[in-house]
């Protein structure tokens, strides 16, 4: 059976995406067709071909310190740009 999510195509943002509860929930937008931005302090960038695999329209991951202000610009400014 599925569900109707309306997140096919939309954009959205996980902190935390690398392990755990994180990466269960980019997993699951993948897997609804999101465009899924992982971000994470550690190294995340195999994720990103996880995700792709699980069907995320466009998927990537960054290394991005959510209480560095600097950080969470520079991220931000990379997924709009995409």
């Amino acid at each position: 059976m599925s569900i109707e999510t309306g997140l096919a195509g939309r954009s959205v943002v996980v902190t935390g995406a690398a392990a755990g509860i994180g990466k269960a929930t980019a997993l699951r937008f993948a897997k609804e067709g999101a465009k899924v931005a992982a971000w994470d302090v550690a190294d995340a960038i195999t994720l990103a071909e996880e995700l792709s695999a699980a069907g995320a329209a466009d998927a990537f991951a960054a290394k991005v310190n959510v209480a560095d202000a600097a950080s969470v610009d520079a991220a931000m400014a990379d997924v709009v740009a995409r």
